[in-house]
């Protein structure tokens, strides 16, 4: 795990978390993740209703832990939700 996904990300990268603002409220999607289930980038993207290239790129910066199985870049639920938390307590709140 925590291993850079360059290739798998295929150069892009975003550079902050904030395009979650407008996606699903990391607080209502935690409590069903599972903590041993492996979630493909796709699976993740569509959780959340952000692009893949957000998701990809946590994993980058080293935000996001992940493995490769089979050539598949997957993130283990409990790394899912460690992520989610720390954007979750990092947000500003709006005024």
């Amino acid at each position: 795990m925590g291993r850079s996904c360059n290739a798998a990300c295929g150069g892009m990268l975003v550079r902050s978390v904030p395009a979650l603002s407008g996606a699903a409220q990391p607080g209502s999607v935690i409590a069903a993740i599972p903590d041993d289930r492996l979630f493909t980038i796709s699976e993740v993207s569509g959780l959340l209703k952000v692009p893949k290239s957000v998701v990809y790129s946590a994993c980058d910066r080293g935000d996001l832990q992940y493995l490769k199985f089979e050539g598949v870049v997957q993130v283990e639920g409990r790394d899912l939700k460690a992520w989610l938390a720390s954007w979750h307590l990092t947000e500003s709140p709006s005024p």
